[in-house]
């Protein structure tokens, strides 16, 4: 079994409360992951050969989806693994050090921080939701079911469609969306309004939460959801939650410095 190295580089996914073991190979397929403690807290990380993930090699990499993306979903991968025997703070993607010490001096100096922060999200996890609009739904639903005639060879008609969906659909989006978001709030501990993404597969994104939930109330935050989401589902406004996850949408930013040299 593989023991931490106090002069190699590391890659650091995540600190936690407490020791505990991950049984998985590293993100890059040699090495495994360890656990080590980095003052009062504990480093879930693995040795790393920094080639591939410091200066013009690591420009190059991460503007390959082909290379990012298989090593970003390890990455969360390991994270949500160790969540499961512990409260986690989880650090970026990429974040590097040169060896333990040095991550353990950065770190220190925001350990009372990242305390914080573990005790907060102890026995609570973070849920997300998403409204996802069919804005030719919601058009016909609210002007009477008249048909929407997308598709017209009047461009100035097109336009004046589209003008009559928006002063009909704005105003009612932001009559239904802050009160779904209040009655979710109520049932968290914390909650977070996030960019929104301008579309999916099916529709537009008009807004997109993050909530931290307790744990004992996972199933009455995932009912909340369905039934806030049923009287709206017809004008074409579907809430679409997700999770759970580790409490990424609540961790406050750190200073880590972290590119291993």
């Amino acid at each position: 079994m593989e023991s931490p190295d106090s002069d190699m580089p590391v890659y650091v996914y995540c600190l936690t409360q407490s020791p505990i073991e991950i049984h998985s190979v590293g993100i890059d397929g040699n090495h495994t992951v360890l656990c080590a403690p980095v003052g009062n807290l504990f480093a879930v990380f693995q040795h790393i050969d920094v080639e591939g993930w410091t200066g013009d090699a690591a420009t190059k990499n991460m503007n390959e989806l082909a290379w990012i993306g298989p090593r970003a979903c390890h990455h969360e991968e390991i994270i949500e693994r160790s969540m499961d025997s512990s409260p986690v703070f989880p650090l970026p993607f990429a974040t590097l050090f040169s060896n333990l010490k040095q991550c353990e001096l950065q770190l220190l100096a925001q350990e009372a921080q990242i305390e914080a922060f573990l005790h907060n999200v102890s026995g609570r996890r973070e849920w997300g939701v998403k409204g996802v609009l069919d804005r030719k739904a919601a058009a016909s639903a609210l002007l009477g079911n008249q048909p929407m005639d997308f598709s017209g060879a009047s461009y100035l008609a097109r336009k004046r469609q589209e003008r009559d969906i928006h002063l009909e659909v704005e105003p009612w989006l932001d009559s239904v969306i802050p009160p779904i978001f209040e009655q979710l709030a109520a049932l968290s501990a914390d909650a977070r309004i996030l960019t929104a993404h301008n579309r999916n597969a099916t529709g537009d994104v008009v807004f997109h939460w993050a909530f931290l939930v307790e744990d004992s109330l996972s199933e009455s935050f995932q009912r909340a959801v369905s039934t806030l989401g049923m009287p709206n589902r017809a004008k074409g406004l579907e809430l679409l939650p997700s999770g759970p996850w580790p409490a990424y949408s609540f961790r406050p930013n750190l200073d880590t410095n972290h590119a291993a040299e």
